[in-house]
């Protein structure tokens, strides 16, 4: 995204959730001052995002002006390492994450593809997963996306498309379940969606 200057303050990026938090570190671990300002101007329709709170909104990340201009090439390097280039990248995440409705368990803490209605570990009923989230915690690192006898053919499947898929037994499960980073399946969720699609419908 192209930077907008603003008095002694550069906007170098507007977005949200993973993107924007990790962007935000990888300028701070650069010795890079950076702050987050809030971003009105999209209206209401992006205020409340997936999780259903603020925290989700998106944000203005701005670098003082003399920053800018002094180390212009690493800030680059981080946009194009973090959030990508191009004017749609905005537009695109905000869309994955409205399209995506990501739950959470309220008994094990873990978070769960939208086709789970219900935790398969014990039926416990899901929730928005804002009401299982830890102290200062703004996303999921990992959603299950599936279980059981289906979790290694759909792990296959999205390795095969170069995701990072995990295969693990959590805590107290007797079943293996396949996972994705949070950040990997809002980067490119159609193509996540492409290879988990072609499972046979989960149980619930």
């Amino acid at each position: 995204m192209s930077a907008t200057e603003q008095g002694d303050w550069v906007t170098i990026y507007t977005g949200r959730g993973p993107v924007l938090e990790a962007l935000e570190q990888s300028l701070t671990d650069r010795g890079i001052t950076v702050v987050r300002q809030e971003y009105p101007e999209l209206g209401g329709q992006f205020e409340v995002g997936i999780f259903g709170t603020g925290s989700a909104s998106n944000y203005n990340l701005a670098v003082p002006a003399d920053e800018y201009e002094s180390r212009h090439d690493e800030i680059d390097a981080a946009l194009q390492e973090i959030a990508g280039s191009g004017e749609g990248d905005l537009a695109a995440q905000v869309q994955a994450e409205e399209d995506y409705d990501v739950r959470g368990c309220p008994a094990c803490r873990l978070f769960f593809h939208d086709n789970y209605a219900a935790c398969p570990h014990d039926g416990t009923e899901l929730v928005p997963a804002v009401d299982c989230f830890g102290p200062g915690q703004m996303s999921p690192d990992v959603v299950i996306v599936g279980h059981g006898a289906a979790a290694e053919p759909i792990a296959q499947r999205l390795d095969a498309a170069g995701f990072t898929a995990g295969l693990v037994s959590p805590p107290g499960w007797n079943d293996t379940v396949v996972s994705l980073p949070w950040a990997e399946l809002i980067g490119r969720t159609s193509e996540a969606e492409a290879a988990i699609a072609g499972q046979a419908s989960l149980p619930l």
